[in-house]
Formats: structure tokens, sequence, C-alpha cells
């Protein structure tokens, strides 16, 4: 039972284009879900990005843990300005005080009479 070599090569022609048949079936199938997927995928990240709109839209609204955290920090920076300040100002006191006393000359106490002590001592 020979075979003539046309027959063969038209079986095998036909088997081929089944086979690659098949294989565009398979490849539509794979197609078709992987769009799915990616549209899901797609779905996912709107809705994700939705929500990240949404915390960061309520992140910069005014809640009263932010209004007491800026006032609170006001306050301290309020406060540091001004113990700056009375510090600055006490050392130019403590300086002009020391200057005073460097050029008031020293009174000498005359004969007889004894210096007097400063009165806050």
């Amino acid at each position: 039972m020979k075979m003539p070599t046309g027959v063969m090569f038209a079986v095998l022609i036909v088997v081929f284009g089944l086979f690659e048949l098949w294989q565009y079936r398979q490849q539509q199938a794979y197609r078709l879900a992987m769009q799915q997927q990616v549209q899901l995928l797609q779905e996912q990240v709107q809705a994700l990005n939705s929500e990240l709109d949404a915390a960061q839209e309520a992140e910069k609204a005014p809640s009263l843990g932010n209004i007491l955290e800026e006032a609170n920090k006001a306050l301290i920076d309020g406060w540091s300005v001004m113990v700056d300040t009375v510090e600055r100002e006490l050392q130019r006191a403590q300086r002009e005080i020391a200057e005073s006393r460097k050029s008031q000359p020293e009174q000498q106490a005359e004969p007889g009479e004894q210096p007097q002590a400063p009165a806050g001592n």
C-alpha cells in the first residue's frame, strides 16, 4: 500500500493547515484572556488612583488634629522668639551694667567717712 507522493503531500498540507488553524484559535483565546486581564488591571489602577486622590484631599483638608498641630507649632515658635528676645535684652543689660561700672570713677571716701555699701546687698 504505497501512497502516491501527491496524496501524501496533500495529507501533509491538510494536517499542517489544521495545525495552523488550531494555533490560530489558541492565539485568539489567549489574546482575549489577556485583554480581559488588562482591562481588569486598568480598572483596579483607576480605583486605586481614586482612593489615593481622596486620601490626599482628606489629608489636605483642615481637620481638628491639623489645626491643633498648626496652633501648637505657632505657639511654640512665638514662645521661642520671645525667650530669645528676653535673653538678648538680659545680655545687653548685663553689658551696659558692666560698662557703667567700669566708666564710673571709683568714689573715694573722704577721711573719717566710711564707704557705704550698695543698698541692694
